[in-house]
């Protein structure tokens, strides 16, 4: 599978090292507006590639000549853009990385027929804004959404609850936008009620926690992009809770919801999960805040 990941920062450059040695690519287009940066990340990779067990190719690419090869691959994993400031939010990068993307990445992907993976923040309106401005079909774009959040909040629980088996086995599920209006859902027998809200500040708060002077968060991050280019790759429809358009909303906002992902995209969306948690409310706050957000820019 061709992978191209837009984007040479510390997520870009973190992924592209994760799949050098990952049997998941056969190729790696790395684009970037630097190509003298991505050029010298791409060399320090493949001067290792002779001692990896696949060896695919990495060709780094400037982005002023993407449009003509994107359509060389099958997935592109849109990680570019400005990173959300300590003590900021994702939403204050919005009107920024909103510019970038126009730039250069949303005119390369019109036409596009492969699967966009969108990383970058705030996911959940980025990957609204890819959608509709590059005209991709809906099926075929997904956000990251709270796969992350979800991974987060397996770990809260195991730390609140002191919790000594695997952070996999752990029952709990993030859902709906990630910001700071994720909405959790633990099914951990044995969990104490009143730690709820205090396991949702813990995913919240989570990329502040472990930035410190850093710029960004990454091994989460890679990690849930790694899981969802193994469900493509292998077709094997996984359920995981990505951010995709919901058509009931009139002015097309995503959020995240289970969805079944594999080699067409992403099927099956579980929309009666909200109902059954009886988390409307939350679900509907989330989307206020979005239309406030994109109302103000």
């Amino acid at each position: 599978m061709n992978i191209a990941v837009w984007g040479a920062g510390n997520v870009g450059a973190g992924l592209v090292n994760r799949l050098a040695v990952s049997a998941i690519p056969t190729r790696i287009l790395w684009i970037n507006r630097s190509l003298e940066r991505v050029d010298k990340l791409a060399a320090d990779v493949k001067h290792g590639l002779s001692l990896t067990a696949t060896c695919p190719t990495v060709i780094p690419i400037e982005d002023s000549r993407a449009a003509s090869r994107v359509q060389e691959s099958d997935v592109v994993v849109l990680t570019h853009g400005e990173g959300v400031p300590l003590g900021g939010s994702r939403s204050d990068v919005y009107p920024l990385n909103r510019q970038m993307l126009r730039e250069r990445a949303i005119p390369a992907l019109r036409g596009y027929r492969g699967i966009v993976v969108v990383v970058t923040n705030p996911v959940d309106l980025i990957t609204r804004l890819v959608m509709r401005e590059a005209s991709l079909p809906p099926e075929r774009i997904m956000g990251l959404g709270t796969v992350v959040d979800t991974a987060r909040l397996k770990a809260a629980v195991a730390e609140l609850s002191w919790e000594e088996k695997s952070l996999r086995d752990i029952k709990a599920l993030a859902i709906g936008t990630h910001d700071e209006y994720v909405v959790p859902l633990i099914d951990e027998q044995g969990f104490p009620r009143d730690l709820r809200e205090t396991a949702r500040m813990q995913v919240v708060r989570a990329a502040e926690r472990v930035k410190g002077k850093k710029t960004a968060t990454m091994f989460p991050i890679v990690e849930g992009v790694m899981w969802l280019l193994a469900s493509i790759k292998n077709d094997d429809l996984s359920v995981w809770p990505v951010s995709v358009c919901d058509p009931d909303c009139p002015d097309g906002l995503c959020y995240s919801l289970p969805c079944r992902i594999g080699r067409q995209g992403w099927r099956d969306r579980d929309y009666e999960i909200i109902s059954r948690s009886g988390t409307q409310k939350q679900i509907d706050e989330a989307l206020a805040f979005m239309r406030s957000v994109l109302a103000q820019t």
